[in-house]
């Protein structure tokens, strides 16, 4: 069957400034009525969750938190939706709508499935707050033995995302397995852009929802992005991606450790002498195998 989140007064709401109404009284990614994922898995076991379409959802799109041993088979999430243009004459951007986050999970598989997301197509989490005490959780900082495999993914962020930026604190994403599947190919999706010598300047733009609408760029950011920034001692280990098929992408592989780092300064050698506020994560043992691109608009390999 077909979950439809109907996501387009969402969208709008995300993107008017602060205070336009009560729904974005403070913040305009986060309205005070919520925008609600189409489908969570909160503290579940055993679970097989098969032949299933995803369409039009309000924020990321569907979630699996805190849960274990949990299959994911021949489903198809497409929510990398065009603009909304209703009759006032503006255009609303979809905002964060990723396909499936696993966040503090273990022994979850992802197979024969195709991912269309507006933000992460699949994104690996661990820490802090994905399922606190205060909604009668248990904080979970471990996230391990994920496989992808046999899927298709096009994304405006990144096909895989391994996080220590969002909430990770001291978490560990370890035993991920990324194998034969194919990233930002043509035919499946819009149209990405032709490959040019100098690709213009609004077609590196880093961030979809910080970008002017209109604006040229490759249908998928990274094909792997493993990201982390300043207070987050987070570790992602034991990472393995290989056979995968990729078409038209900003970067294959991008390995940042400085998000949001002050960038007047480089970022350090070593944050071992640094306060926690200041601790950088540790990527280590990553392996990436028998992967072809057509055309990175970047860099096949980017390390920040």
């Amino acid at each position: 069957g077909t979950l439809d989140g109907h996501g387009e007064p969402f969208w709008v709401w995300a993107n008017l400034w602060p205070g336009y109404d009560y729904n974005n009284a403070s913040d305009p990614s986060t309205p005070i009525a919520g925008r609600p994922s189409v489908l969570r898995m909160i503290n579940c076991t055993d679970v097989v969750w098969r032949d299933v379409e995803v369409r039009r959802s309000p924020f990321w799109a569907t979630q699996i938190i805190a849960s274990r041993r949990v299959l994911v088979e021949r489903v198809r999430i497409l929510v990398n939706d065009s603009n909304y243009c209703p009759a006032d004459g503006h255009c609303y951007q979809p905002t964060n709508e990723d396909g499936i986050d696993i966040a503090a999970s273990q022994h979850v598989v992802v197979r024969h499935s195709t991912i269309y997301a507006h933000d992460d197509s699949i994104a690996l989490l661990a820490g802090e707050g994905w399922w606190p005490a205060s909604e009668g959780g248990v904080e979970r900082t471990e996230l391990f033995n994920v496989t992808v495999h046999n899927c298709t993914m096009t994304s405006e962020q990144s096909a895989i995302a391994l996080d220590t930026a969002w909430g990770c604190g001291d978490c560990r994403i370890h035993d991920v397995t990324v194998t034969n599947c194919r990233v930002g190919l043509p035919g499946f999706g819009p149209v990405p852009p032709a490959p040019v010598a100098h690709p213009p300047p609004c077609q590196l733009r880093k961030l979809p929802w910080d970008s002017p609408f209109g604006c040229e760029w490759p249908m998928t950011g990274q094909v792997v992005h493993a990201r982390g920034g300043p207070g987050s001692s987070g570790i992602v280990e034991n990472i393995l991606v290989q056979d995968i098929d990729v078409g038209s992408v900003m970067q294959v592989v991008f390995l940042a450790m400085c998000l949001g780092y002050d960038p007047t300064s480089p970022c350090p050698a070593s944050t071992a002498h640094l306060p926690p506020a200041e601790k950088l994560p540790s990527f280590r043992s990553m392996t990436f195998r028998r992967i072809s691109a057509r055309y990175a608009s970047e860099r096949f390999l980017n390390f920040f």
